[in-house]
C-alpha cells in the first residue's frame, strides 16, 4: 500500500515470492526499482528520481528496510553508485553498501 504522502514507488522483476504474513517480499531477476522525485525540503534542491537494479532483493515493507548480496546499482541526479551488497533503511534515508564500492556523485550545487 502506496504512502499518499510519500513519493511514487515501484519495484519490477521476473518474479517475487511474498511471505505469508507480508512481511517479507523476495524480488529475483532483473529488479529494477524507482522512487519518484521527492520534494525539496526548506532551503535544499531535490534529489530527484531514484534507482536500484540488482538480480535480488529482499524487502522488509512494513519497517521500510531492503538488502541484496548480489550487485547492486543505485543511481539518483547525483550520480550512480555500484557494490555489492547493501543495506538500506529508508526511515533513516540511509543505505549502507557492503563491498567493491565504485561511483560518482556530484557535489551539491552551490546557493
Amino acid at each position: 500500500m502506496q504512502d499518499p504522502k510519500q513519493p511514487h514507488f515501484e519495484i519490477t522483476a521476473d518474479a517475487a515470492k511474498l511471505s505469508g504474513d507480508r512481511d517479507n517480499v523476495w524480488f529475483t531477476g532483473s529488479v529494477h526499482a524507482k522512487r519518484d522525485a521527492e520534494p525539496a525540503k526548506p532551503g535544499t534542491q531535490s534529489t530527484g528520481a531514484a534507482t536500484l537494479t540488482t538480480e535480488y532483493l529482499h524487502v522488509l515493507p512494513r519497517v521500510k528496510r531492503a538488502d541484496s548480496d548480489q550487485a547492486v546499482t543505485v543511481g539518483d541526479a547525483r550520480g550512480t553508485i555500484n557494490a555489492v551488497g547493501m543495506n538500506l533503511d529508508a526511515d533513516k534515508g540511509t543505505i549502507n553498501f557492503l563491498s567493491h564500492v565504485r561511483g560518482t556523485v556530484a557535489p551539491p550545487a552551490a546557493k
